[in-house]
């Protein structure tokens, strides 16, 4: 697998590099006004994100010995559990109404019943792996949402043909542009928040190393899920709601807090390598 994150390492850095120079030529060729492709992700991308959340805190909750473990670790793996279940139920449905609600329940009946059934023996190499799920998509979602206001960047949607509002990617405009555009949401371009949902899939990958019979699948499980989030990334462009950079950004952090993570996961538990 080291040879494939070190590959995907050296793409987005010529992505980015590559965006730093030419943005703004290739937003306006890939946009495309109303196109139904880039609403689909738009508003898929969030729900896998909360489902994965929720998948990452079962893993921490529904493994746990309550006859062995403290009444505090467990407190706090039911507050962990309860707030990211309503969290992913609250990205559902914000995205995909009613459907979405009903999806997300199914969703999490669904994985009760699998994570019940993990075998004794391997029930701490899960959690774990649920702790580190949980890691990658919290901190990189910090990160992103963090740089979003500093950064103040002006989506390619929202110059209407005025070409002086972009900026590229490294400068930063604050609340510079709020009064040119229709929302605090136009000037948030950099980085890209779908993108970094979508990166966040391919902590799915652990999942299949984890699991004896599947972990020479991981690195077919990893590949998916890098397709899944590079559809979504370039669904974003065609929408011009992000530049090139911004969706190698957002990706790119995912990806270097699930390097992170998986190496503390690996110190922890060997045999998933």
């Amino acid at each position: 697998m080291k040879k494939t994150y070190n590959i995907l390492g050296l793409v987005l850095l010529l992505l980015l590099i590559i965006g730093t120079f030419f943005d703004l030529g290739i937003a306006k060729v890939v946009f495309i006004e109303g196109n139904a492709y880039s609403y689909a992700f738009e508003h898929l991308a969030p729900a896998v994100y909360g489902t994965i959340l929720m998948i990452s805190v079962s893993l921490m909750l529904w493994t746990v010995d309550v006859k062995q473990e403290s009444k505090l670790k467990l407190i706090w793996f039911i507050i962990l559990y309860l707030l990211f279940t309503a969290f992913g139920l609250l990205m559902c449905y914000s995205y995909l109404g009613l459907f979405g609600a009903i999806y997300f329940v199914v969703a999490v009946v669904v994985t009760f019943i699998y994570v019940r059934k993990i075998p004794t023996d391997s029930v701490r190499l899960y959690r774990r792996v649920g702790a580190t799920i949980l890691l990658t998509a919290l901190c990189s979602m910090i990160v992103v949402e963090s740089i979003k206001p500093i950064v103040g960047r002006v989506r390619f949607r929202a110059m209407q043909g005025d070409y002086n509002l972009f900026t590229r990617w490294y400068v930063i405009n604050g609340d510079k542009y709020l009064p040119v555009v229709s929302s605090m949401e136009e000037i948030k371009s950099f980085p890209s928040g779908h993108s970094q949902w979508a990166g966040t899939t391919l902590t799915v990958s652990l999942l299949a190393a984890a699991l004896p019979k599947w972990r020479h699948k991981e690195k077919t499980v990893f590949l998916i899920a890098l397709l899944y989030a590079v559809i979504v990334m370039s669904s974003r462009m065609l929408q011009g709601a992000h530049f090139l950079s911004d969706v190698t950004v957002g990706f790119g952090f995912s990806f270097l807090f699930f390097i992170l993570f998986r190496q503390w996961l690996l110190k922890k538990e060997s045999p998933i390598d």
